[in-house]
């Protein structure tokens, strides 16, 4: 199975917060291992496991119940195109090959701080330039700075 780990749930603050899917210790590729349990993740629940639904769908169902900390997505080849979703509820430590089906597991991971997006561009000039042509603000409204007066004449000589 191929997975993008794709940022979901983006705030719109200056600032952005959001929620994304890692893949354990730089590797995605099959069942998960717990932290604590040391084996392979079983759900204690059945609340926890729904079959043939879309990754993205388990994606969506982790992202919105807070004691959920990733997810193992399984694809099944006997019978074939059958999927399973497992929802994680201990902190995720790896992933391992799986033998009878095709696994990713993916890590949930909380705010993630982006940098405030820069400002927009300007709006476009409402009409078009001749090629070679640059725009100049328009000159200030305000009158030239006023000149000296020249010298005086030096007085004629007696």
């Amino acid at each position: 199975a191929v997975c993008v780990d794709t940022p979901l749930r983006a705030s719109t603050m200056p600032a952005m917060s959001l929620t994304s899917f890692i893949a354990p210790a730089g590797r995605a590729g099959g069942s998960c291992v717990n932290v604590k349990a040391g084996g392979r993740t079983r759900a204690a629940l059945p609340s926890d496991v729904t079959w043939d639904a879309s990754e993205a769908a388990c994606q969506e169902q982790c992202l919105g119940l807070k004691w959920c900390t990733g997810y193992e997505y399984q694809i099944f080849t006997r019978p074939r195109g059958r999927t399973r979703c497992i929802l994680q509820r201990l902190p995720i430590k790896q992933a391992v090959p799986a033998t009878a089906f095709d696994a990713v597991c993916k890590i949930k991971v909380r705010n993630v701080r982006l940098p405030a997006a820069s400002p927009p561009p300007p709006p476009p000039l409402p009409f078009a330039l001749p090629q070679g042509v640059r725009w100049a603000p328009p000159p200030s409204p305000l009158p030239p700075p006023a000149q000296p007066p020249p010298p005086s004449p030096p007085p004629p000589a007696h």
